[in-house]
């Protein structure tokens, strides 16, 4: 409608390069929240994976110092 309202008004360079702006800055903010986002999911996806590491190192930990062997706390860890 704004390129319609263009048209059949008065057109004028500086309101189209106004349009055009706001067009680009409306994609251009779109993009960079969706590469955000993603980044977000990817840091959020490596820092849960450490946090389950750091979770089964601690539990085997526990483990180990109530006097299971390895192939006890093996067993137990693979059964979840």
């Amino acid at each position: 409608s704004e390129v319609k309202n263009m048209l059949l008004e008065e057109w004028n360079i500086d309101d189209a390069k106004e349009v055009w702006y706001e067009e680009g800055l409306e994609d251009g903010l779109e993009k960079g929240r969706e590469e955000g986002r993603e980044e977000g999911r990817e840091e959020g996806e490596v820092l849960g994976i450490a946090k389950g590491r750091e979770e089964e190192r601690k539990t085997i930990l526990d483990l180990v110092r109530q006097g299971y062997n390895s192939e006890q706390i093996e067993s137990m860890l693979s059964r979840g």
